[in-house]
């Protein structure tokens, strides 16, 4: 670990702390605390949680012993040599105990943002909202010292925007966390071109620390993974013109043609519904400021308009949006003209059954030979003339295409890096650069 981030750990703060990505990077950052330090060291420590909800925070501390007793219980082993020398605790339960008091001394909560006037290291994951994020970091560069570093957990902002507003003297750095933090591999680290060498040499160790997958990325809005998410989002809704089928019913094929024939864990319009058609319609709207480039769908506006909004109840599980959804699994699809949920069963697809494939996603998640096997799915693929092949080789023409063009416009050096953000992040089996897609690739559609 990077000695300037062993000190700057000793007092970190987390602003919007009680938020979905909030929770999950406190609880990395904890376990990064408590693991870098011995007993007796960890009492000079301080994680300081601001979120301007007291409910959030105290949901927060219940949500950080929980995590806390599970992963005590996992480690036991450890456990037991971190506490060798005292001699008075015995039993498992005596040891898991007293770490979570260890652990939970360095945690402080609080509304206020000045608490955070002697911390070395502030991470913020506020809303994605330009203004509400430069207010913060306006009050935050008045209230801590001078070489207090910023982690901004932007997932589209530029992060030039932020530093130039709030006059930061380019000591802020992105740190795309990817949803839940605390068990998604992938950080997008997003760097300005004058970033100084020392706040990218404390991230890189950080991320490492974490042990996290660091993926690099410029400063351009959207950066890597929403670049490529949003870009073929839009690209998918707007196929849909050009289908025969209702739209109901296009949403459906597509989806099934994504999950099952592209081999994906989940279908385009069920991972809008996962992330939030109103957070992707934001992002669109973030992206449409910075790039000349059309981030309009008027179907996910028409969708916000009648209040389908997709996202996750307060249990985790899933919202309804271009899908209706029991126990997790969908049951039906919009139906706009008819204004309801029409149900799965009640579609008529004549040619669904050329969308059954013979291994999916999941089968190939686990096998050691899926590299193979999705060489040889997708050459025979490029063979196919079925309807929902030519779609499908439609899809994967463009999706190749925008990983290209995001090396084209600088978002990254390589096509690897978006390789790794679509395979770590979004947990694709390939990305367009990978030697399965050869057929598809440097071919035109």
């Amino acid at each position: 670990m990077h000695n300037d981030l062993r000190n700057r750990l000793q007092n970190v703060s987390i602003i919007g702390a009680g938020g979905k990505m909030g929770r999950g990077i406190s609880l990395v950052l904890l376990k990064l605390i408590v693991d870098s330090n011995l007993p007796n060291d960890l009492k000079k420590c301080q994680l300081i949680l601001i979120d301007n909800s007291l409910e959030n925070l105290q949901s927060l501390r219940t949500y950080l012993k929980e995590q806390l007793l599970k992963y005590a219980e996992r480690n036991i082993g450890s456990l037991r040599q971190r506490y060798i020398e005292h001699s008075n605790l015995v039993d498992n339960s005596e040891i898991i105990q007293h770490f979570l008091l260890d652990a939970e001394s360095t945690v402080h909560t609080s509304t206020d943002i000045s608490c955070c006037q002697n911390s070395k290291m502030i991470f913020e994951a506020v809303f994605e909202n330009l203004e509400l994020k430069t207010r913060i970091y306006s009050q935050l560069k008045n209230i801590v010292s001078k070489d207090t570093y910023f982690f901004c957990n932007t997932s589209s902002i530029p992060i030039s925007e932020i530093d130039t507003k709030a006059q930061l003297n380019q000591k802020i750095i992105g740190v795309h966390f990817y949803n839940p933090p605390a068990i998604q591999k992938l950080v997008e680290v997003i760097k300005m071109p004058n970033s100084p060498a020392e706040i990218l040499e404390v991230s890189n160790s950080l991320i490492t620390s974490l042990g996290k997958i660091k993926v690099p990325s410029n400063d351009i809005a959207g950066f890597i993974g929403n670049g490529h998410f949003i870009r073929e989002g839009l690209a998918i809704l707007r196929q849909m013109n050009s289908m025969p089928n209702e739209q109901h019913e296009s949403i459906f094929i597509l989806n099934e043609i994504i999950s099952k024939i592209l081999l994906r864990p989940m279908g385009m319009f069920q991972l809008i519904d996962y992330v939030g058609l109103d957070v992707f319609d934001m992002i669109c709207s973030t992206m449409s400021q910075y790039i000349i480039e059309d981030f309009e769908s008027p179907l996910v506006t028409q969708m916000l308009s009648l209040g389908f909004k997709g996202g996750q109840h307060g249990d985790g599980s899933q919202k309804d949006g271009f899908f209706k959804y029991e126990k997790g699994k969908i049951i039906g699809v919009i139906n706009l003209k008819a204004k309801c949920y029409t149900p799965i069963t009640d579609l008529k697809i004549p040619e669904f059954q050329d969308y059954l494939c013979s291994t999916s996603w999941k089968e190939l998640s686990k096998n050691k030979q899926a590299e193979n096997l999705l060489t040889e799915h997708f050459k025979n693929l490029s063979k196919s003339e079925t309807t929902p092949a030519k779609y499908a080789k439609g899809l994967l023409h463009n999706y190749i295409a925008i990983g290209q063009k995001l090396v084209e416009d600088a978002v990254t050096e390589e096509i690897n890096n978006v390789d790794a953000v679509l395979k770590n992040g979004f947990y694709h089996l390939y990305g367009p650069g990978s030697k399965c897609l050869k057929p598809f690739q440097g071919v035109q559609p």
